[in-house]
């Protein structure tokens, strides 16, 4: 009986990536699957185990398609967009990583960041690291955010001329005065 509902959770993500979707709830995958919460988790850290599922957040879940397997996990641009919707957070990519999609191509960039209204914990996902930067003010800036298309949706990022600010502000994020002088040198022409 067990075996099933493992066989059952396996084909369920399996399910998910052939629609497009690499996350999914908890919650959402023990009514579809008509199972309890014990036999949820059971089947769920068998397939962590096997490096097919990660659970970066209670009750939140990626699934790793087979292209990312050797990565140990899909790029964040993914599922930062779901993973922040699940937390109930207000947030924006931000900082090199936004620069970087801005176009500043100098440094590579060495983790994901993140901006958002709540203090958070930084997520390792396979060979990725989610580092957030934490925001009082996120209403006052929700001007400067634009939401740009992923492979699986969609995520917010910051303008250029935000981008700009927020790498004075975290400058400890940025790596350092010269990577500073370097990225908004890159970025500068972009801002309005």
């Amino acid at each position: 009986m067990i075996h099933d509902k493992r066989a059952a959770l396996s084909a369920y993500t399996s399910n998910l990536l052939s629609q497009g979707r690499v996350v999914f709830d908890g919650r959402e995958a023990i009514e579809a699957l008509g199972i309890n919460r014990g036999a949820f988790l059971d089947s769920a850290e068998r397939l962590q185990r096997r490096k097919l599922l990660l659970n970066p957040r209670h009750d939140f879940y990626i699934v790793v398609p087979p292209q990312f397997m050797s990565l140990g996990a899909p790029p964040p641009t993914w599922y930062i967009d779901a993973l922040m919707r699940h937390e109930g957070n207000s947030y924006y990519v931000g900082l090199l990583k936004a620069a970087e999609l801005h176009g500043a191509t100098h440094q590579a960039v060495m983790e994901f960041q993140v901006v958002a209204a709540k203090r958070l914990p930084k997520i390792r996902a396979g060979r990725n690291r989610v580092v957030f930067y934490y925001r009082k003010d996120m209403e006052t800036v929700a001007a400067g955010v634009v939401d740009k298309k992923t492979e699986t949706g969609s995520m917010r990022v910051s303008s250029p001329a935000l981008t700009a600010l927020d790498i004075l502000r975290y400058s400890r994020g940025a790596g350092g005065l010269d990577n500073i002088f370097t990225v908004l040198r890159d970025i500068a022409p972009q801002i309005d």
